[in-house]
């Protein structure tokens, strides 16, 4: 839960402030170390496709996907995703000023700066033979951190991708998805249908 008056938290002031006057002379970020490459998740279902949809949707129904659009003639379905702990499905490498290191997402949290994840899934469900489908999961990230000058500072970021951005005066953070999201999904899908 974000404090009400982050601003005003002396950790917050005296590290956030350290950082930002000194720049690049203090602070220092590590990029993470992206292990997803793919620009989508893709897994094959030896299910019919009817089945293999209605589980999509069943799992999607029971967690915290908001399905947008459902297109059932071609496949594809669209959700909606947000979260409060951004640091489950991103990585933005880790942030190092003064005597504080760590994750940049834990950080940022911990000092109770406005931050916010929310994305968007298309989701194709396929048949590839008689019995067998495909899923095949594309994730869309939008990262949003406000620092002390109400400034928000926007990493945009698909499946596979990455975005990188300044924050301070000068200091990079990269940002890449953890690929939780997209897999998921597709164990949720699995689980329901007993594989």
């Amino acid at each position: 839960m974000w404090k009400k008056n982050w601003f005003l938290n002396p950790r917050f002031i005296g590290s956030l402030s350290l950082a930002l006057l000194v720049g690049g002379c203090t602070a220092t970020t590590v990029p993470p170390t992206q292990t997803q490459k793919e620009s989508s998740v893709t897994t094959v279902i030896n299910k019919p496709v009817e089945e293999t949809w209605q589980a999509v949707i069943d799992y999607a129904g029971t967690t915290f996907f908001v399905i947008d659009n459902v297109a059932k003639d071609s496949g594809l379905m669209t959700m909606s995703f947000g979260s409060n702990n951004p640091g489950d499905f991103i990585d933005c490498g880790t942030w190092s000023f003064g005597n504080r290191s760590g994750p940049f997402v834990l950080i940022v949290a911990q000092e109770g700066a406005p931050n916010a994840l929310n994305g968007k899934l298309n989701v194709l469900v396929k048949e590839i033979a008689p019995g067998r489908s495909q899923i095949t999961v594309k994730a869309r990230y939008v990262y949003q951190v406000t620092d002390l000058n109400r400034a928000t500072t926007t990493w945009a970021f698909n499946t596979g991708d990455r975005a990188t951005n300044r924050m301070g005066l000068g200091n990079t953070v990269t940002c890449v998805p953890t690929g939780k999201v997209e897999n998921d999904l597709i164990a949720g899908t699995r689980g329901k249908l007993g594989l």
